[in-house]
């Protein structure tokens, strides 16, 4: 019942020693035989726990995914797969679990990773005396993962309440999964849902003890959400008085993600835009614009980062067009197309799109024609 396969081993081979004593050779022969199962189940487990080490480190090694790592990653599952034929312990079971996932994963295969971490969650059901919160945590996470990737919001949000359930407050991945439970309420626009969980993990006493970049953010997600706090308002016809977002103090206070090639940089710079068209601060805006068209050119692959691609051509054709609304409008609308049929899929580095790009476009040209509007009462006045 509880899969501890050494501890078999070493039993058999005393109670195999013990049958040659008394001259049992029928059940010393049992005892052999049990032996070579028990011995080919050990082996099995310690190779799929190196395989699973052995792809942590993989993963760890590199700051991107690369097609190398998918290839071998893919063919490390393969292995565990084919002897996952002859064994089924415990630990076997949960590295072939992992690497399965793991694999999935990197070849953005979300859909068969859901599949594989639901399956696992079963396989922990079906043996309650060697589950735990920690590893049914693991599976459930992951499929919360998937789903906000996928747009599956509805199982997104049951996923996440399996987590709240599994993982206590303060522990590393009570941390992980609020991450992934508040990109879930900010693509959803549940901005409320996203302050209460940002208030809660920030004011936590672990938090400070977090690693600096979780720290940092934590600190871009509290700008983003303070902009959708911005637009809500104008929109609203109020203003945000004290919590209005005075931009230089921001641009001054960004995290440096300078060398962080392939993650929050150009989240951060797209934030920078945003709150700079807010301020109508357009030469500032031109200014950052160069950043991002260099981040493109060198980082970005259209084919894995499709969204991002087309929003960083949205904003190009405002910056073109000297910010006219109706001008970026008209040009954009191909590409605004194009971007709200790609959000039906989901980009391998999506993580960037901390608020929908769709939502974000549509709110700036709300803002470039509110800016033209204003420009116009003045005139004629």
């Amino acid at each position: 019942a509880y899969h501890l396969t050494s501890n078999t081993l070493e039993l058999l081979l005393e109670l195999r020693y013990h049958q040659s004593l008394i001259g049992a050779s029928g059940k010393y022969d049992q005892c052999s035989e049990l032996i070579k199962k028990t011995l080919s189940t050990l082996t099995a487990e310690a190779r799929s726990a190196e395989i699973y080490e052995r792809s942590v480190l993989h993963i760890a090694k590199r700051a991107t995914i690369t097609q190398d790592s998918v290839d071998e990653l893919t063919k490390f599952s393969e292995e565990l797969d084919r002897l996952s034929k002859d064994c089924n312990s415990f630990k076997f079971m949960m590295s072939y679990f992992r690497v399965s996932s793991m694999a999935l994963l990197a070849a953005h295969k979300l859909e068969e990773a859901i599949q594989v971490n639901s399956e696992a969650e079963q396989y922990l059901l079906e043996h309650p005396l060697l589950s735990s919160t920690i590893r049914m945590g693991e599976f459930v996470w992951t499929k919360l993962y998937c789903h906000r990737k996928l747009r599956q919001y509805d199982l997104g949000y049951a996923s996440a309440l399996k987590c709240q359930e599994l993982y206590p407050k303060g522990t590393n991945n009570w941390f992980y999964y609020n991450e992934n439970f508040f990109l879930l309420n900010m693509n959803t626009l549940h901005f409320d849902q996203a302050r209460i969980i940002y208030e809660e993990v920030t004011s936590h006493p672990r938090f400070d003890q977090l690693a600096s970049q979780r720290q940092e953010k934590w600190k871009i997600f509290e700008l983003y959400l303070r902009y959708a706090k911005s637009v809500s308002e104008r929109l609203d016809g109020g203003t945000s008085g004290g919590q209005q977002i005075r931009v230089k103090t921001f641009l001054r206070s960004v995290p440096n993600y300078a060398s962080d090639k392939k993650g929050f940089n150009v989240a951060v710079l797209i934030l920078q835009i945003l709150f700079l068209l807010e301020a109508e601060e357009f030469d500032s805006i031109i200014n950052r614009m160069e950043a991002l068209r260099t981040y493109r050119g060198r980082y970005l692959k259209s084919t894995s980062n499709r969204q991002s691609a087309l929003f960083l051509k949205l904003l190009q054709i405002m910056e073109n067009n000297s910010f006219n609304y109706k001008l970026s409008k008209e040009k954009g609308s191909k590409y605004f197309a194009q971007l709200q049929s790609a959000e039906l899929a989901a980009d391998a580095d999506d993580d960037l799109q901390i608020l929908p790009f769709s939502w974000l476009w549509q709110q700036i040209l709300l803002k470039l024609e509110l800016i033209e509007s204003q420009q116009l009462a003045r005139a004629l006045r």
